[in-house]
């Protein structure tokens, strides 16, 4: 990719004049420079709100309000918005197929990492772009196998979860690292840390938990909404965001697992990590495991993997969320994926 080129685009772009109750063309040939892209959609300003791509979001002064459902509000500069629509539309591309055929396309991977170099304005380095594109790929394995899991669950159920069946009393003890809640100005493990400041404020929103009643048994879902996450990698971080709205549309970070109660054991889809340190921002990719515990679950890396019985940062300060000290509500990964 030629960068100067496509900065110019950017700065192009943000010159672009908008005004209330008009439309505002974003287009330019310049968009050669990303494979497959002739033209960006049109930016419309109506009633309060920018409409782009069949995508309307309010206007909050000069910044567009992508995500204001949950408590982690997401605004981004109104002529951006384009990017993060098209980028939208190719993440879930890349899902979709991945769903269908079990192949990703580098082609579109490679796209959506030159967008996020447009929001940004940063040309990422060669590995940065490579750890990007990895946290990428991971991430739509991992929503593929839990969607797989979640249709292959709704066929065994027998019925739903009941007030008469449901109790908190097994919910988890959850042991998050300090530095994921307070933030770190530079400094983890007790030494420099060369990625930069860490933000921070990642805190647990609401635990959601719900007992699906199956053929063989009860199997009990639990997810965990986190306020956000964040790349250790103060470079990225940004980037990373940008890419989580584009696949999720919403900026908190969910993680889900299941527990067999006729054979004890926890099952973490895509998410089992014991041997990888919190801030290490080129971990591979996470497991399925199945646990024959899942009482106490510790927070193992930055993305909030998570592991059972095992913490992999034990030099690290932890909060501890024991039961009755995080909200609940009872409902499924979907429900949370409503509400957030």
């Amino acid at each position: 990719m030629k960068w100067k080129p496509l900065f110019a685009v950017l700065l192009g772009l943000l010159m672009v004049g908008v005004t209330a109750e008009s439309t505002a063309a974003l287009t330019t040939k310049n968009l050669d420079n990303i494979p497959n892209m002739q033209e960006l959609p049109r930016i419309t300003i109506r009633n309060g709100h920018v409409i782009v791509g069949g995508y309307s979001f309010p206007i909050d002064g000069k910044m567009a309000v992508l995500d204001s459902k949950g408590p982690s509000k997401y605004e981004v500069p109104i002529n951006l918005v384009p990017w993060y629509v098209v980028g939208r539309s190719i993440t879930l591309q890349i899902q979709n197929e991945y769903l269908s055929t079990g192949t990703i396309d580098e082609e579109k991977i490679n796209r959506l990492v030159q967008i996020l170099e447009v929001i940004t304005g940063k040309k990422f380095s060669s590995k940065d772009s490579r750890a990007l594109k990895d946290l990428i790929i991971q991430d739509i394995k991992k929503e593929a196998n839990l969607i797989r899991y979640e249709k292959w669950l709704k066929t065994q159920e027998v019925s739903e979860s009941t007030a008469a069946t449901s109790s908190s009393s097994w919910l988890p003890t959850i042991y998050q690292p300090f530095v994921d809640i307070k933030g770190d100005p530079g400094v983890l493990h007790g030494g420099e840390d060369p990625y930069g400041p860490f933000e921070g404020d990642n805190g647990i929103v609401k635990v959601y938990w719900y007992i699906h009643m199956t053929q063989v048994g009860p199997i009990f879902e639990i997810t965990i909404v986190y306020k956000d996450e964040d790349d250790p990698i103060w470079e990225l971080d940004k980037s990373y965001d940008a890419y989580r709205w584009m696949h999720y549309g919403r900026i908190e970070d969910m993680e889900t697992f299941y527990y067999y109660a006729w054979y004890n054991k926890a099952d973490f889809p895509s998410i089992y990590s014991t041997d990888e340190f919190f801030d290490n921002p080129f971990h591979g990719p996470h497991g399925d495991k199945y646990g024959e515990s899942y009482k106490a679950i510790y927070v193992s890396t930055w993305n909030h993997a998570m592991s059972a019985q095992v913490d992999s940062n034990p030099n690290l300060k932890k909060k501890v969320w024991k039961p009755g000290s995080y909200p609940t509500k009872e409902g499924t990964r979907e429900d949370a994926e409503n509400d957030y």
